[in-house]
Order: structure tokens, then C-alpha cells, then sequence
């Protein structure tokens, strides 16, 4: 059973788990730096994943969708963790204020299925093969021109995705909330529920 964990760290499932449901008041302190960051921004609660990086840093399994269609959910993608690019996280050649890094957040958040070409361009001018990307070797190059790669991790311009997450809890209404399944068990329910959404 998942408890209200208030101080204690969550593993991912549990965390996807919460915020796909709508659940924040079960998230805990810890997990306030992204709500913080959606204040900021204006944003209803946000589910996040990245894009194209099935990596086993990032975690234990992949989920699969279909490409989005234009109009089918609010959903969006940047090139960088916005979290991390919002609170400082992600190193910049010039020192930014939040102000100025909320909207290099807004100039470079793509709602459309333009980011695809732009990213696949991206990939394969900054790495030496289009596995680069997937297994997280250095790019050469940054898609925004205000990133410094010399001094960031690969959160600077691992692509990450967005959507609602009331529309995911929408979604998921009618269904039992997994209340007596262990965090195993998250990750594969909520996976079937959401596919092709």
C-alpha cells in the first residue's frame, strides 16, 4: 500500500503514480520545487517524461506512445528540464534571472509536432550517431544558444515532454486507485490505462 509519505523520499513510480491521479497533497515536501515551478509558469500540474531517452539512468522501464496528434491533449516538449532550467539548474553562458529563464522556457516549448524534425535535426548535427542521444554521450552543441553543455548534466538537453496531469487524471477516473499495489505495479497499470492517450 502506498502510505502518505509526507518527508520520505519516493521512488518514480510512485511519484508518476500521484501526480498522474492528481494526488499532490500525497507527494510530500520534497516534490515542492515543482509545483513551485509551475506557479512560475502558469501551468496546471504537469506530468513529465523525456523524450527518446530509454536510458537505465533514467529508469527501469519505457512506455511507448504514438506520436501525438495536433489538438489531442495540451500537451508540450522542450529541449531541456524546465524544472531544472527554472530553478537554476541548468547552467547558461550569462547569469539569468527566473524571469529570464521562464522565458527561454516559453520561447523554446513547442506544442506542435514541429519539435520532431527540430530534434532529430539537432541530433544529428551535435552527436557522432543517433545513438549518442540515447546513451547519453556529450552533444556538441546545444539547440538553445543560451545553454553552456561545458557545465551541465545531460538534464541541459535530454528533450522532455508534458502533459496535464488533470487530463491524465480524467483519464484515469472509474478506475480503482491502486491503493494495495506495490510501486512495481504503478508503473504497468498506469501504462495501460494511458496508452494512446
Amino acid at each position: 500500500m502506498v502510505e502518505d509519505l509526507k518527508d520520505a523520499p519516493m521512488e518514480w513510480p510512485q511519484v508518476l503514480y500521484l501526480r498522474l491521479t492528481a494526488q499532490y497533497d500525497r507527494l510530500g515536501a520534497g516534490r515542492g520545487n515543482t509545483n513551485r515551478a509551475e506557479d512560475v509558469l502558469g501551468w496546471e500540474h504537469q506530468v513529465y517524461f523525456f523524450v527518446g531517452r530509454p536510458h537505465p539512468d533514467y529508469s527501469a522501464s519505457v512506455t511507448v506512445y504514438p506520436q501525438p496528434e495536433f489538438g489531442a491533449a495540451d500537451w508540450a516538449v522542450t529541449p531541456f528540464d524546465t524544472g531544472g532550467m527554472l530553478k537554476g539548474h541548468i547552467a547558461t553562458h550569462e547569469e539569468l534571472d527566473e524571469t529570464e529563464r521562464a522565458s527561454i522556457i516559453e520561447r523554446w516549448t513547442r506544442r506542435d509536432i514541429t519539435y520532431a524534425a527540430e530534434k532529430d535535426e539537432w541530433i544529428d548535427s551535435a552527436f557522432k550517431s543517433r545513438g549518442g542521444y540515447v546513451r547519453s554521450e556529450t552533444p556538441t552543441s546545444h539547440v538553445v544558444p543560451e545553454v553552456d553543455l561545458e557545465h551541465n548534466s545531460d538534464h541541459s538537453w535530454t528533450w522532455e515532454g508534458r502533459l496535464p496531469s488533470v487530463a491524465y487524471a480524467i483519464r484515469c477516473a472509474g478506475y480503482s486507485l491502486l491503493k494495495e499495489e506495490t510501486s512495481d505495479h504503478f508503473a504497468c497499470r498506469i501504462r495501460r490505462r494511458t496508452h494512446g492517450f
